[in-house]
């Protein structure tokens, strides 16, 4: 029903992974996560048209909702940076096996009055190194575009969306690059 509405490419439901990427890190989000990709120049009128469809009964929610009240935060995030792409070979050892694909979404946000040269550091320094980790095909950030008003959990301003391909059978966190735990710029 979603990706009926005019702009939505598509829709994709991810499930929290219980081990992290990094040791003793766990984030205070739901286990569930759905990423909508729209493409519109009017986002105003993609929130009007679900906005109608959810008032009209087009799109139906369960009763009882299968959702757990309180838990459910919709944000908008622009990819405001060009995708980063892996440029080194995979390690030998993936040869020949099936990869399972990760999507490895990281939540901060800059400190305030340096958002230039965070971007820059994700850009050059951040991303080239965790793309060095074993499957980290890809980066890409994106900035808030737009809170909900009705979230429960407060908006980070900025996301990155790593995608991650593993041999099946292989913890997430063994995809997690051999650098030292990122050092932000001071």
């Amino acid at each position: 029903d979603v990706v009926a509405i005019p702009g939505f490419v598509s829709g994709q439901r991810f499930v929290r992974n219980e081990t992290q990427m990094y040791p003793n890190v766990e984030p205070k989000l739901p286990n569930y996560l759905t990423l909508y990709r729209v493409t519109t120049d009017d986002l105003d009128a993609v929130n009007a048209d679900i906005r109608e469809r959810i008032s009209t009964g087009v799109t139906k929610f369960e009763t009882p909702s299968v959702i757990e009240a309180g838990t459910g935060s919709g944000y908008w995030y622009r990819f405001n940076a060009p995708e980063i792409r892996r440029t080194m070979p995979l390690p030998d050892g993936f040869a020949g096996k099936q990869l399972v694909h990760y999507d490895h979404i990281v939540f901060m946000n800059a400190v305030e009055g340096r958002q230039q040269e965070w971007e820059q550091w994700y850009d050059e320094t951040h991303s080239p190194d965790m793309l060095t980790g074993a499957g980290i095909m890809t980066s890409q950030r994106t900035t808030l575009a737009r809170p909900s008003p009705t979230a429960t959990v407060p908006p980070t301003n900025e996301m990155v969306l790593f995608t991650v391909q593993i041999p099946a059978g292989l913890p997430a966190a063994s995809a997690a690059p051999t650098i030292p735990r990122p050092a932000v710029p001071s």
